[in-house]
């Protein structure tokens, strides 16, 4: 789990908004955090969202050699 500071008066602020709702501190954040992430997302081109798929690390397997499995033989010719 990684930790983030708040300045005491942000935190103070989330206590309350916490308090208000009948919720822990950690859930409030983790909904709010994730409701601004989707918000962004939606937001994002199509470039800026590739551009974070391939800084995400979830595509880095296909740089392993293994993974390259096709070559120019493989296929059919496709003419236009």
């Amino acid at each position: 789990m990684k930790s983030i500071y708040l300045d005491n008066n942000i935190h103070n602020k989330l206590k309350l908004l916490a308090t208000l709702h009948h919720r822990s501190l950690t859930s409030l954040v983790e909904e709010l955090i994730s409701k601004g992430i989707e918000n962004e997302i939606e937001d994002l081109s199509q470039e800026a969202l590739q551009k974070l798929a391939a800084m995400g690390g979830g595509f880095d397997f296909l740089e392993n050699p293994e993974e390259d499995i096709y070559s120019s033989e493989d296929g059919e010719l496709i003419e236009e």
